[in-house]
């Protein structure tokens, strides 16, 4: 009796999963580094600088336009004039915006405008969302990591992680969505420096802010009296 040939088996399919069943760190717009693959960093001298650069937007042009508007709401009753009183709180209420857009925006959307801008992203550790407890943490301690090690540490690290990283179990890696997120960042800084400008009274309000710092900033590092205004001395 001849043997029958063995039937010829086929590969199953496995069945795809529908993009509403997938967890949510696979569905959100900017996730963090899937968790068995190590952190996408790319080249480490031009991640450092692109990390650095989007630190400097996210400070310097974001915490202006915040404080163009700011100065608007502050000397509302003073006919525009900023005295001392009303520049230590003008300063005071831009450390606290700064803190509330880095925080709310890495940790509801995995990023702030100025990471979009460098095609940055901040995500947990092992994978995920940083989420608002994480990103709280990892700005808090921002202000330590500025004075001390912070970015000597995220050069010498494998994961790349300052201070707030490596306490909140978090970690910054290049954006999947590519191209895209240099994108969404321009259009997100343009749209607040446009908005901030129409708001606050145009490239006027850039140079009574500029003035008001050489009047105040100076003095309060070095202690001594601020210079009068010009529009202050008395007429003859």
């Amino acid at each position: 009796m001849l043997d029958r040939p063995a039937a010829e088996t086929t590969p199953t399919e496995q069945p795809t999963q529908n993009a509403s069943t997938l967890p949510p760190e696979a569905r959100q717009i900017f996730p963090g580094p899937p968790l068995p693959v190590a952190p996408d960093h790319g080249d480490i001298g031009a991640y450092i600088v692109r990390r650095t650069l989007a630190l400097l937007v996210d400070l310097i042009l974001v915490g202006a336009l915040i404080a163009m508007a700011a100065r608007v709401w502050i000397t509302r009753a003073s006919n525009g004039e900023l005295s001392l009183g009303g520049f230590i709180q003008l300063t005071f209420v831009v450390a606290i915006a700064l803190f509330a857009y880095r925080w709310l925006f890495s940790g509801m959307f995995g990023s702030t405008p100025g990471k979009l801008l460098f095609g940055l992203v901040v995500g947990q550790t092992h994978g995920g969302r940083a989420g608002l407890g994480r990103s709280f943490v990892r700005d808090l301690l921002l202000p330590l990591d500025l004075v001390v090690i912070g970015f000597l540490l995220a050069a010498l690290l494998p994961r790349r992680q300052r201070l707030g990283d490596l306490v909140a179990g978090t970690v910054v890696v290049n954006s999947k969505i590519g191209a895209i997120a240099p994108v969404l960042g321009i259009l997100l800084l343009g749209a607040a420096g446009y908005a901030t400008l129409v708001y606050a009274g145009g490239v006027a309000a850039a140079q009574r802010l500029a003035t008001d710092a050489s009047r105040y900033a100076t003095g309060l590092i070095t202690r001594s009296s601020p210079s009068p205004s010009a529009t202050s001395a008395p007429t003859p």
